[in-house]
């Protein structure tokens, strides 16, 4: 496996979907990780998303102007070496 992944990115009020480019911290990807990073760890919430969702159009945004929780963004899959991994396609649609 290599060591960078797409996460897929919606944002459940507009249903804008943008693809953030990732690297794996480790040698290779441990999809067990990047299910509970994405699932329930630090980039499972709003204001972590939303930089990443910010940062595909290369903006970037005063973390003040978003409040942390968890249905204004989802992470429907996570693609790594061209498979789907399923994170949350539940939340997609949860706002709006």
């Amino acid at each position: 496996m290599s060591k960078k992944y797409i996460a897929v990115i919606v944002n459940n009020e507009t249903g804008e979907t943008r693809q953030s480019k990732q690297k794996a911290y480790d040698n290779d990807i441990d999809i067990e990780s990047l299910e509970y990073m994405w699932g329930e760890g630090n980039w499972s919430c709003d204001c972590n998303r939303h930089l990443e969702f910010e940062r595909v159009k290369k903006r970037y945004y005063n973390p003040d102007d978003i409040d942390c929780g968890d249905v204004k963004y989802s992470v429907p899959h996570l693609i790594v070496d061209g498979e789907n991994i399923q994170i949350d396609d539940s939340k997609v649609g949860a706002v709006g």
